[in-house]
């Protein structure tokens, strides 16, 4: 006896759970846990005391009100979490990126805290970079120097669709930047900041020479205006999700230099 399948196919709109029961894996299923989780962002040196008492009276306050309620409170401050290996990978933004998404997706309700005062923050060049957009830099940077540079710390890899040039990990040219000793690892974090710095410079000039405004901002942005525009720029239900702190130190531009104020202001000092 031959037996027919009588199921009636469903032509309507499907839910989340619909794309699960057919097997589709990319479906992200929201979070059921009760959880607070902050993530932290702001330059380190000029707000330092800010952080530390935040981490030192207010969570701690904000921990137990939030267990009283159900909820598990949570804190990322990237000042602790950013291990030497991540950094020698050049991981460090794509790390402080992927926690901000967690932040994100994770917590119910509040989910960012920005603290903003004088200084910009670091700019940290690409990790990778679209290889018709690398190539076209190279051809109008005239210094041979920097050329050199460059080349000694980006390689295309053409197994990547589309192919990009990726900068090697900062051990591969400067081995003690992972070594256990003090004196020659702060010799080589030496060498890379003034050699990263040159790289940094190079890649600003060009792109805002040969690429549009919003191209060239990815070249220029600092780590910390990532994380705002990530955190509120782009965010939803920003009045229920973020907070922004503004501290203004008034006549601070017209201080001396110093080696104190390069800690709250974005100064050079030579010493």
């Amino acid at each position: 006896m031959k037996v027919q399948n009588k199921a009636k196919k469903y032509d309507g709109p499907r839910t989340d759970l619909d794309e699960i029961y057919m097997g589709n894996v990319n479906v992200e299923c929201p979070s059921t846990a009760k959880v607070v989780r902050i993530f932290t962002s702001s330059t380190f040196t000029d707000t330092m005391h800010e952080r530390n008492t935040l981490m030192e009276n207010a969570y701690p306050k904000l921990k137990s009100f939030c267990q009283e309620l159900g909820y598990e409170f949570q804190v990322v401050d990237m000042r602790w979490g950013v291990r030497d290996e991540a950094a020698d990978d050049h991981m460090t933004t794509e790390i402080c990126l992927k926690e901000l998404k967690m932040c994100k997706k994770l917590s119910t309700g509040p989910n960012f805290v920005s603290l903003m005062s004088h200084k910009y923050g670091y700019s940290d060049f690409p990790r990778c970079i679209d290889a018709d957009k690398y190539e076209e830099m190279l051809e109008h940077i005239e210094s041979k120097e920097m050329l050199e540079l460059l080349n000694k710390w980006y390689s295309k890899d053409t197994n990547a669709i589309p192919p990009v040039y990726v900068v090697h990990p900062i051990s591969f040219h400067i081995p003690d930047f992972v070594s256990q000793d003090k004196d020659k690892k702060n010799a080589a974090r030496t060498q890379w900041w003034s050699e990263s710095e040159a790289i940094q410079a190079a890649l600003e000039e060009v792109a805002q020479k040969r690429f549009d405004s919003e191209t060239a901002r990815k070249y220029m942005r600092s780590v910390t205006e990532t994380e705002v525009y990530g955190g509120i720029i782009n965010a939803d239900d920003i009045n229920n999700t973020c907070i922004w702190l503004k501290r203004t130190i008034e006549d601070i531009e017209t201080k001396d230099s110093s080696y104190i104020l390069s800690r709250y202001i974005g100064i050079i000092v030579f010493v």
